[in-house]
């Protein structure tokens, strides 16, 4: 199975969440000062400032070339675990509910992500 390839995350459903957590280090990463991680802002394939372009499907083996590869930030890069996704995202509904509703990332740090699968380093999407 084909999947795109984000260094970092899946979406559901988009919106804006705690701009707080994050700081854009201006090179096309993104760190998370909650965990301190650091993230490829754009999926894969679109322009690393911006986001605009397509992104790109790639199987499991080829994001895992496309990581180690990829010269971002003086950075070595690997496919996330799934429980790293998972801090790149929240669960709220309309009454504020964190285990209820859709799941949002935010937007302001990765404006290119779109929905849909994204590899991690085990060989499942998540």
């Amino acid at each position: 199975m084909l999947s795109k390839i984000i260094i970092f995350f899946i979406v559901f459903a988009i919106t804006p969440i705690y701009s707080q957590n994050y700081k854009d280090l201006s090179n096309g990463a993104v760190r998370d000062l909650r965990h301190n991680l650091v993230w490829q802002k754009c999926t894969a394939g679109q322009d690393p400032i911006s986001c605009k372009g397509e992104s790109l499907i790639m199987d499991w083996d080829k994001a895992m070339d496309y990581c180690r590869n990829l010269n971002l930030g003086n950075l070595q890069w690997t496919l996330p675990t799934i429980k790293e996704l998972s801090l790149l995202s929240t669960r709220k509904d309309k009454n504020d509910c964190p285990y209820c509703g859709k799941i949002y990332i935010d937007l302001d740090f990765f404006p290119g992500t779109e929905f849909g699968p994204y590899w991690s380093g085990s060989e499942y999407l998540y």
